[in-house]
C-alpha cells in the first residue's frame, strides 16, 4: 500500500512539473507567433534572438500561476471527495423514498404540526412545531428522536405532551431522516453545536429537552456543552449516557449491517432492541425505522461515553427513564451511576418496559414528564 501511495505521490508531482514546462515553453511559443505575425525583426540572429529577458520572466511566472491553480483544483477536489466520504447517504433513491412514504404515512397519524427547515454550520434540519397559544410563557419542549427514525417515532407522545405546552421535535442531523447533511460531523462538539444553531435560529431562550435511546446521548451530550439552553434534561433509555451498550448488541451489529445476508436475519437486532417477537412493517413507523436502519450508511462518529465529570457539572433537572426490561444496558446499574453524579435527579425503572418504552407506556410516561416539568415552573 505504501508503494502505491509512493508511486501516485510520483505520478502526481511529475504532472506538475511536466504542466509547469509545458506552460513555460508554450507561453514563449505564443510569444515568438504573436512577433513573426505582427512582423517584428528578431533583436539577435537565432530563434532565442526573438525573446528578450522580460519574455522569460513573464513565461516563469505564468507557468509558476497556472501550477499553483492546479495544486489548490487538486486539494479542493481531494477535499470534496473526503467531505463527501464522511456525509451520510441512502443506499439508493429507491429505498430513500420508501423510507419518506412510511415517514409522511407515519406523519398523517399525528396531530397536523408546522413543518420547519431550519439551516446550519453541518446543513439543514427538518423539524417541526405544535404550537400551544396557552403555555406561551412556559419553555418549550424539544424532542430527539433514538438511531434510524426520526420524528414520527413519537406519534404515541405529542399528543399527549404538546397539550401542556409548545412541543418541538427534529430529525438528528447525519442520520435516517428528512434532514439533508452537508458537511462532516466529526465529535461531541459538533453534534451539540447543530442542535444549538437549531435551537438559535428556532429562537429559544431555553427548552426542555427530551431524548429517547440515542437521542438521549445526543440530548445529555448537548445538555454538557449548552447547559445553560436547558430547562431540564429528559432521557429516556439513553446509550452512551450511564452504561455502556451490552457487548451481546454489539456483536449483533455486525450482521446487520451484512447486506448479502437474509433480511429475517438481521432483522433479529431490530427485534430484539424493540423488545418485539415480530417486525410488522405494515406500520408505517416500523417500516420507516426497518427501511432506515438497513438502507441509510450514517457517517456519525461513534458518540463518546458521557463522564461522571460531564454528570456532575448538570446544574438543571435530570429525569431518566430506563426500562427494566432492557436488551441495551444494564437499567439497574444505569439508575446507580446516575444517582451518585447527578445532583437533581428524578428516576424511575420501569418494570415490565423494554427499550420501545416510549411506545409501550406513553400515557404513564407522558404524564410523568409533564409533572415533572411542572414541578420545575419554567
Amino acid at each position: 500500500m505504501r508503494k502505491i501511495n509512493k508511486f501516485k505521490s510520483m505520478k502526481s508531482k511529475l504532472f506538475l512539473v511536466f504542466s509547469a514546462v509545458a506552460v513555460f515553453a508554450l507561453y514563449l511559443a505564443l510569444i515568438w507567433v504573436l512577433r513573426l505575425l505582427t512582423g517584428k525583426l528578431p533583436v539577435e540572429d537565432g530563434l532565442l534572438g526573438v525573446f528578450r529577458d522580460h519574455d522569460f520572466v513573464l513565461a516563469f511566472v505564468v507557468a509558476g500561476f497556472v501550477t499553483f491553480s492546479l495544486v489548490q483544483k487538486r486539494k479542493n477536489t481531494k477535499s470534496k471527495l473526503i467531505m463527501k466520504q464522511l456525509i451520510g447517504k441512502w443506499s439508493s433513491v429507491e429505498k430513500q423514498q420508501e423510507y419518506q412514504e412510511a415517514y409522511e404515512r407515519a406523519l398523517r397519524t399525528m396531530p397536523e404540526a408546522e413543518s420547519i427547515r431550519i439551516k446550519t454550520s453541518f446543513g439543514t434540519v427538518q423539524g417541526y412545531c405544535w404550537k400551544n397559544n396557552h403555555a406561551n410563557h412556559k419553555s418549550p419542549i424539544l424532542l430527539l428522536p433514538g438511531r434510524s427514525s426520526g420524528t414520527p417515532m413519537w406519534y404515541a407522545n405529542i399528543p399527549g405532551l404538546y397539550k401542556n405546552r409548545t412541543l418541538y421535535a427534529i430529525d438528528a442531523l447525519g442520520d435516517a431522516g428528512l434532514g439533508e447533511q452537508n458537511s462532516p460531523i466529526n465529535n461531541g462538539s459538533d453534534q451539540a453545536k447543530w442542535i444549538n444553531e437549531t435551537i438559535e435560529n428556532l429562537h429559544l431562550t431555553k427548552a426542555h429537552i427530551i431524548g429517547h435511546s440515542f437521542g438521549g446521548w445526543l440530548s445529555a451530550n448537548y445538555a454538557s456543552f449548552y447547559p445553560q439552553k436547558v430547562a431540564s434534561l429528559i432521557l429516556i433509555e439513553p446509550v452512551f449516557t450511564f452504561q455502556m451498550i451490552k457487548l451481546t448488541v454489539v456483536l449483533k451489529s455486525i450482521p446487520y449491517n451484512m447486506r448479502f445476508l437474509p433480511k429475517k436475519w438481521r432483522q433479529g437486532l431490530l427485534k430484539e432492541i424493540s423488545g418485539s417477537q415480530t417486525i410488522d412493517t405494515t406500520d408505517p413507523v416500523v417500516k420507516m425505522i426497518d427501511i432506515g436502519a438497513n438502507h441509510y450508511f450514517s457517517k456519525l462518529p461513534v458518540p463518546k461515553m458521557i463522564s461522571e465529570q460531564q454528570m456532575q457539572k448538570w446544574g438543571f433537572p435530570v429525569y431518566v427513564a430506563f426500562a427494566y426490561n432492557s436488551s441495551i444496558h444494564n437499567s439497574v446499574k444505569a439508575i446507580e451511576v446516575a444517582e451518585k453524579n447527578v445532583k437533581h435527579l428524578t428516576a424511575k425503572l420501569w418494570k415490565n418496559a423494554t427499550h420501545s418504552l416510549p411506545m409501550e407506556y406513553s400515557e404513564e410516561l407522558n404524564n410523568e414528564i409533564i409533572q415533572f416539568i411542572e414541578r420545575i415552573g419554567d
